[in-house]
């Protein structure tokens, strides 16, 4: 576990810093672009682990980009949500392919595994200096790249916090983040739709009267817009 953590934090810290080194500072919209790429490359290595979950992260980043866009989100927190929903799953990596790719329910000590994906996700983003020392970086570097990247560090910090909370409850977190609650209606419709290897996929009828019949766990605002997001792009592709 402590392997696989360091890798894909050293993965995800060279993508925060690693570009502005010597002097090579992209524009903001390109940034953003590079982001998006390297967190979609970094999820897509982890998705690749669950052969149900194929395409799982792509499509969650779709639907929550599209809640955002219904939501009006300020330009900055609909970035905030677009790269947690591309990292939401990230902590899978942690959890051993047996668990996520077992046939039939899971026994209680797989499913405590696999609900602490989230926290493994968090330790992920969260880890700093620490793991950029061990990848051999010099402190001049660490300094640079503190100063050249912070925004980019802060984002990777709120980031963690979205993916942390996304799983909890409305009830036991009543202000939990418009972002975070966006993306728990989004992760759980594609999970429930698509069906995992331990689990039936329900029918798109069923998972919205599921999400619409539980207020206190999924925010009714946010299970709006997702209906919303659904029709606008069934629209769109007729």
């Amino acid at each position: 576990m402590d392997l696989t953590l360091i890798a894909v934090v050293g993965a995800t810290l060279l993508v925060s810093g690693g570009l502005m080194f010597n002097g090579f500072l992209l524009l903001p919209r390109q940034m953003e672009r590079a982001y998006r790429e390297a967190y979609l490359a970094l999820a897509l290595a982890v998705e690749a682990k669950e052969t149900a979950a194929k395409g799982h992260c792509e499509r969650v980043t779709d639907l929550a980009c599209r809640m955002a866009a219904l939501a009006r989100l300020p330009r900055r927190s609909a970035i905030l949500l677009e790269h947690a929903a591309l990292l939401h799953d990230i902590g899978k990596a942690g959890v051993h392919a047996s668990i996520l790719n077992k046939a039939g329910p899971l026994t209680l000590e797989e499913q405590a595994e696999m609900d602490r994906h989230a926290e493994y996700g968090v330790q992920m983003l969260t880890a700093t200096k620490q793991h950029l020392r061990k990848m051999g970086y010099t402190m001049e570097q660490i300094q640079k790249t503190e100063m050249l990247a912070t925004t980019q560090h802060q984002s990777l910090r709120q980031i963690a916090e979205i993916i942390g909370c996304h799983h909890d409850t409305i009830k036991a977190m009543p202000d939990m983040p418009v972002e975070a609650r966006i993306l728990a209606v989004a992760d759980a419709y594609d999970r429930m739709v698509t069906g995992r290897s331990y689990r039936e996929p329900r029918s798109v009828f069923d998972t919205l009267q599921y999400l619409e019949d539980r207020p206190e766990v999924y925010d009714p605002e946010a299970v709006r817009l997702l209906r919303q997001a659904l029709e606008t792009r069934r629209s769109a592709s007729n």
